[in-house]
């Protein structure tokens, strides 16, 4: 027996490699957007003030936990010269309290260190600028870079992980999780992904000065792979909130009952069924799927719901249970945080705690249970149907829509890499 757990111990070194490797490319391309923020934020810099004279320049980087106040005066602005800024940004309604750490700024002060000019780069496209006006005031503005949105065709092949072949198509890692939430009801990505399966996304591409710098819509997606077999979704749009959304080509909302998974990060650590426990060191039942994330990751219900009960558990460390309709129940194990209460309704998606490592735990996870009738189910083998289908005076637009998307599919180039 030993040489079963030998492999699931080489599989879960290989899983953790695999998730590294992930996020040293997420990480560089995280630095090298802050890299051109940083370029940004020099060239309003650059600019000098017309009576600005003998003037200099500060640059800095927002640091964990730290406020702007904070970063400011560590970059070497003087007390009176950070509250003015301070101030002037409030004044002018400009959002800089959610900063991330390593996002760029810059101030050129004068000789007496009076501010002349201070930018930022709050994200992608938008800078925020402060400038002096003609009665010597800092005055705010919001300065955001044109943008240009093209609809194309962007095909894969998984060979490690969905999100790698994303990557290695030269797209951005937000686009993975723009498609996971298209098929997220369907397809198990952390389980039913095979080497081998592809993909094909129409979708909208936003770039800037030709760097892809976000997404919009994805008009349809197609996933053909070995497990999974094909699956289709078209995005109709529709004045109705209830109606807009992704359908197959039957007119059956992709949108279910049930959420496939709890969670962003997909890396099942153990699955259900019988297992030779970490930290009891016997065989016993594992009632649920454990995915491995970081402490913090976000938690959400995977469907509508009424919380049960929320605190300690025992073993299960800090614990949320969902009642839903149906005679259904789910629960999120050794959570790090609890953002509900007991008898709160809560809606598919919403973020109910984090991810930790409380209770019985080798480490941080969440360990997930589903239940039926009160007995312990295989969360990963239930199929929940679509509670919605299409009006039927709405098929011929549906259908009109499927065909256009098909047949630019078809026809637009193929910017993957093969």
């Amino acid at each position: 027996m030993s040489w079963l757990f030998e492999r699931r111990g080489f599989a879960v070194i290989v899983r953790c490699a695999i998730l590294v490797a992930i996020g040293a490319v997420a990480a560089g391309a995280q630095w090298k957007w802050f890299e051109h923020h940083h370029d940004r934020v020099n060239s309003h810099l650059d600019v000098v003030a017309p009576n600005a004279v003998r003037t200099s320049v500060l640059r800095g980087r927002m640091r964990k936990d730290a406020t702007l106040a904070d970063a400011l005066r560590t970059a070497g602005l003087g007390e009176s010269a950070t509250s003015e800024v301070m101030a002037a940004l409030a004044a002018a309604k400009l959002d800089f309290t959610r900063r991330k750490p390593g996002e760029p700024f810059g101030a050129r002060i004068d000789a007496g260190g009076r501010v002349v000019r201070f930018a930022m780069a709050i994200d992608q496209l938008t800078t925020i600028r402060l400038d002096r006006d003609d009665a010597g005031r800092l005055i705010g503005e919001t300065i955001k870079l044109p943008t240009e949105t093209q609809t194309v065709v962007f095909t894969g092949t998984i060979k490690s992980s969905f999100y790698q072949s994303i990557i290695d198509g030269g797209e951005q890692p937000q686009l993975a999780g723009n498609v996971v939430r298209v098929f997220e009801y369907d397809i198990d990505f952390a389980e039913e992904l095979r080497e081998g399966d592809t993909y094909r996304i129409l979708m909208d591409r936003i770039t800037c000065k030709g760097r892809v710098v976000d997404y919009g819509r994805i008009h349809a997606a197609e996933y053909v792979g070995q497990v999974t077999g094909t699956v289709r979704g078209y995005w109709f749009d529709h004045e109705n909130r209830e109606i807009e959304g992704y359908y197959n080509d039957k007119g059956v909302k992709l949108k279910k009952f049930f959420l496939r998974a709890p969670l962003d990060v997909l890396r099942v650590t153990s699955r259900y069924g019988v297992r030779f426990h970490p930290t009891l060191r016997e065989r016993r039942m594992h009632t649920g799927v454990d995915y491995g994330a970081p402490t913090g990751t976000r938690v959400w219900a995977v469907a509508d719901g009424t919380v049960n009960r929320a605190g300690n558990a025992g073993g299960y460390g800090k614990l949320i249970e969902i009642s839903h309709p149906g005679g259904l129940r789910s629960r999120y194990a050794h959570l790090s945080a609890i953002n509900v209460r007991s008898g709160q309704r809560v809606g598919q998606r919403q973020v109910i705690g984090r991810v930790g490592s409380t209770g019985r735990s080798t480490g941080p996870h969440l360990h997930f249970e589903l239940l039926s009738g009160g007995r312990h189910i295989n969360p990963a083998k239930q199929k929940i149907q679509s509670a919605t289908t299409l009006p039927v005076a709405l098929m011929p637009r549906l259908k009109e829509s499927i065909a256009a998307a098909n047949e630019r599919m078809e026809k637009t180039a193929v910017l993957a890499k093969e």
